[in-house]
């Protein structure tokens, strides 16, 4: 059995998250803005990747995608998602949207967010904002939508290993991109004179022993 998942990372990073799925035994990788969708050999497969992965913001089951114009509005974009694609998941579960927005349209991410609630509605699902046991993930990048079931819910780009934060940092996410857009390989030595907080050598180190970024959080 095969899955469709998606992965949504930094705009400009798609090439460096696509060199770590293809680590991550990923296939059919296809690129778009911000936006990447892929094949896992199973649900634990795609678990597996969301738990390793360093790149990404977010992964998920792919549901669906599609374009739209400017003057699109929240409702009309809605109704190109079939409650019947979301009941499997949705249905009889705490739910609510979340929608990631970058571009110019006729309405904002609260707006996409209710109508989508909408969708969800439709499809049987218990609408719960403060503790949804199910997220339906909307990713708008100018013209074109993507949307899936976001399966971890929250997002991975932050880490939890900084006891000091300094107040440039970049996110844990965008740094490893940099280190995969570098080439790095995992026996390279790794030499950062401006490193501030150190963000950028431990993502290097994570990535040369194989363990996740998420391997010290205490939950």
């Amino acid at each position: 059995m095969t899955l469709q998942g998606f992965v949504t990372c930094a705009r400009g990073t798609e090439e460096a998250v696509e060199k770590e799925l293809q680590l991550l035994k990923a296939t059919s990788i296809e690129k778009n803005k911000g936006f990447l969708s892929c094949k896992a050999t199973s649900f634990d497969h795609l678990a597996k990747i969301a738990y390793q992965s360093q790149t990404a913001s977010r992964v998920g089951v792919f549901l669906g995608k599609t374009t739209f114009k400017e003057a699109t509005s929240a409702e009309a974009l809605a109704k190109q998602l079939p409650a019947k694609e979301l009941v499997p998941w949705f249905k009889n579960q705490k739910s609510k949207v979340v929608c990631h927005r970058v571009g110019k349209h006729n309405f904002d991410s609260k707006e996409i967010e209710e109508a989508f609630g909408g969708c969800l509605v439709d499809a049987e699902a218990i609408i719960n904002l403060s503790k949804p046991d199910m997220i339906l993930y909307i990713h708008l990048f100018e013209d074109e939508a993507f949307w899936g079931v976001d399966i971890c819910g929250f997002d991975l780009g932050k880490r939890q290993y900084k006891v000091y934060n300094h107040p440039s940092a970049l996110r844990g996410n965008l740094l490893s991109s940099v280190l995969g857009l570098a080439d790095v390989e995992k026996n390279h030595t790794i030499i950062d004179p401006y490193c501030k907080e150190g963000s950028l050598l431990i993502e290097a180190a994570l990535f040369a022993s194989g363990k996740s970024p998420h391997f010290f959080e205490k939950e």
